[in-house]
């Protein structure tokens, strides 16, 4: 092997670490593109039937994915909604415990502490007082950021699953447009046929999924 070959490997070598480096990049950038994609993928085999269903009742198709689209969210805020209650009757089962009786135990058990730990020349209030003072309460704004933040990308997410499920819906042919780009001239019909029967089982199988759900919260 020549040193011409060599430089040649060692090129190769060098361009494909790169091109990987630069190919997880991408990913990770791309990553909650994906993401959104995927879910808008299921909620339009989801929404796919009822689609189909409004267009059998002269339904135009921005008017009958848009309707699916809001019949969809109806759904999802209805589940929402029967889980608040249940998270407030919690919160209700907590409130009826004996506050007081609990705040008189825990004084008794901190005196009792507190005595055992003055036998051995330890004072309980003077190091509660020093570890708190050392408490660096700054991350209380940070706190707030990453909630404030964390609304925001939810509803960023919402906004762009909602968008992206409207045109699935739309161009029923959208999705498979986008996987036949990578798929070979010779396999096309192939991968069609077994697309449109994925397509029905799925959406057979989210509503199916979609209603045992609703059951449990009725």
């Amino acid at each position: 092997m020549n040193a011409k070959e060599i430089t040649r490997g060692i090129v190769q070598g060098f361009l494909i670490i790169v091109l990987l480096i630069g190919l997880y990049q991408m990913i990770n950038t791309i990553q909650s593109l994906l993401y959104y994609l995927f879910i808008a993928a299921v909620v339009s085999l989801v929404g796919r039937p009822i689609t189909l269903l409004l267009k059998r009742f002269k339904f135009s198709n921005t008017l009958s994915s848009l309707t699916t689209i809001i019949i969809l969210l109806s759904v999802f805020l209805g589940i929402v909604s029967l889980l608040v209650p249940v998270i407030i009757e919690q919160a209700k089962n907590l409130s009826l415990l004996n506050v007081n009786s609990l705040e008189s135990t825990v004084t008794k058990l901190v005196d009792e502490l507190n005595v055992y730990l003055n036998q051995y020349g330890l004072d309980l209030q003077e190091w509660v007082d020093r570890s708190l003072s050392k408490v660096n309460y700054g991350f209380l704004p940070d706190a707030v950021n990453s909630l404030i933040y964390g609304l925001s990308g939810f509803t960023i997410g919402l906004f762009s699953v909602v968008f992206m499920s409207f045109f699935f819906l739309k161009d029923s042919g959208l999705l498979e447009k986008i996987i036949m780009v990578f798929v070979v001239n010779k396999n096309v019909s192939r991968v069609e046929k077994s697309i449109l029967s994925i397509k029905n089982l799925l959406s057979r199988y989210f509503i199916g999924l979609l209603i045992q759900i609703s059951i449990l919260f009725v």
